[in-house]
């Protein structure tokens, strides 16, 4: 038996060794030059060279478009099963084309997208013709409209958002004529995500501005906006403004009025000949007193979600107001906290920051974009102004007529 194997392995084992390095030189000879074919999904498609004011639907501003096909290529199998559709992208030259284009994809059509690695005329053989429809339009380019709404997310802790300024900008965009209009009609909203933001980041929000407004100046790689039908990614927005894009924030805590307020009934035209001065009065005691002829609330208020700056502008100017009706229209009367004179209000404030000379992130701003700024900030403050009785709760007034008087309580 040992002979016996001893002649099958090392009898005439030079035969033996020739044919077994024949046989693994045909392999490899049949192996490299055999040939199959494979197919590639989502092979990417390139434009160049697409005649002035013309445009094709579904393009990027790369050159790329939206629509990806799938692609049969032959080779050499050798060749050919490592390359993926992030290889290679059809590349058409629309030079003087227009109207309906039906494109047939060879492969001269072909491009490397990695050139140190796949080398198309080695690689490929040939591919399965493949038809493309392509549709020129006219090239619009139009300004497109943003409303950069209230942010998303975690506010910097002790602090609630106040506002985004600018709160509008442009976008420059070129493309389809039916897409751009369409755009330009709807515009574009941005909506900031301030759970993006680290500790560290709002540690350096409070070291920016006074101790009850802050503000996060918006970073570059923010300033993008996706546009669904332009582009798959991000644009960077080109509006000038957009510089001086900045999250406004302001102290959430309690400020204490220390005046009392004015008090008084409006008695509208319709209602005169029954409804006047002269027929109905406030009922005093309580929270309402008669002081200096004047009717006041005493009791003790608070204000929150604005600058001690602003309060300290408008406190002097604070009245609430009682819109006077027949108690067959309604059984509680309504009241509003209204500001006197409210833009000589807004003159002094502005004055009054523009005066300080404290550097802060303003400093940036051109004078009459800060005083835009600040004029809109005044009218923030201004229309979002409510009265507290405390950190939770609204000052809430049942107000309501008793016969000819009319009486204010607390609910």
């Amino acid at each position: 038996m040992i002979t016996f194997l001893k002649n099958l392995f090392l009898g005439h084992w030079q035969r033996k060794t020739m044919a077994l390095v024949s046989a693994i030189l045909v392999w490899l000879i049949v192996h490299h030059s055999l040939t199959t074919s494979r197919s590639l999904e989502n092979v990417a498609i390139r434009i160049v060279n697409i005649p002035a004011g013309l445009t094709i639907e579904g393009i990027e501003p790369s050159g790329l478009l939206s629509q990806r096909v799938s692609l049969t290529i032959e080779g050499k199998k050798t060749s050919i099963e490592n390359i993926s559709s992030n290889d290679v992208e059809i590349l058409l030259d629309a030079t003087d084309k227009s109207g309906l284009w039906t494109a047939t994809v060879t492969k001269k059509h072909l491009n490397s997208l990695n050139p140190s690695a796949l080398v198309i005329s080695e690689a490929i053989d040939h591919i399965a013709p493949c038809h493309l429809s392509l549709q020129f339009t006219r090239l619009l380019t139009e300004k497109i409209p943003i409303t950069i709404t209230a942010p998303k997310g975690q506010t910097p802790p002790n602090y609630q958002y106040l506002d985004v300024w600018p709160s509008h900008l442009y976008l420059t965009l070129s493309g389809p004529k039916k897409v751009i209009e369409q755009l330009k009609a709807k515009g574009l909203t941005l909506t900031f995500d301030l759970d993006k933001l680290s500790k560290d980041d709002f540690e350096n929000i409070k070291q920016e501005g006074p101790s009850d407004e802050i503000s996060f100046l918006v970073p570059d790689a923010w300033k993008k906006i996706s546009v669904p039908g332009i582009s798959e990614r991000p644009i960077e927005i080109d509006d000038p403004q957009a510089s001086l894009l900045r999250i406004d924030f302001i102290h959430s805590g309690l400020l204490s009025l220390t005046k009392p307020i004015p008090i008084h009934l409006y008695f509208p035209p319709d209602y005169s000949l029954t409804m006047n001065p002269e027929t109905y009065s406030m009922i005093f005691g309580g929270i309402i007193q008669h002081i200096h002829g004047l009717s006041m609330i005493t009791k003790d208020l608070y204000v929150k979600g604005v600058s001690q700056l602003f309060l300290q502008v408008v406190q002097d100017a604070f009245q609430i107001t009682v819109l006077m009706a027949p108690k067959s229209k309604q059984r509680y009367l309504e009241w509003s906290l209204d500001a006197v004179h409210p833009r000589a209000l807004e003159d002094k404030y502005v004055q009054l920051f523009m005066s300080d000379t404290t550097p802060s992130s303003l400093d940036q701003m051109t004078t009459s974009k800060k005083e835009e700024y600040l004029r809109g900030r005044f009218r923030k403050y201004l229309s979002h102004l409510l009265l507290y009785r405390d950190a939770e709760a609204p000052l809430d007034l049942k107000i309501e007529l008793e016969g000819n008087a009319v009486r204010v309580e607390e609910r």
